[in-house]
């Protein structure tokens, strides 16, 4: 079975995902599940997980954004300046550009 984790990396590497199909994979994924769940049964932007230590809720908004692994801008900055010709070549790909 995917894990939550698992799920929520997966989408973050599709290009056309957002906060809501993340949300409905996770209840989808997870419908008759009693750790990971949907704590309404009225539209919202939560899920509920049950820790070890109690429950928790979350909200999905802007999840993917906080869990997509993006370098800083003064990284690819430096490493575009690299006198290593390999960093030098990586990091002029427009796809590394500072947003």
């Amino acid at each position: 079975p995917v894990g939550l984790f698992c799920l929520v990396d997966g989408e973050c590497l599709m290009p056309r995902a957002t906060d809501m199909t993340c949300l409905q994979k996770i209840y989808k994924t997870f419908e008759k599940s009693t750790i990971c769940y949907k704590p309404s049964r009225f539209a919202s932007t939560n899920f509920g997980v049950k820790h070890y230590a109690g429950e928790v809720i979350y909200d999905i908004t802007t999840f993917l954004e906080k869990n997509t692994d993006k370098l800083h801008a003064d990284i690819t900055t430096l490493l575009k300046t690299s006198k290593m010709p390999i960093l030098k070549a990586l990091f002029a790909d427009p796809k590394f550009a500072p947003e």
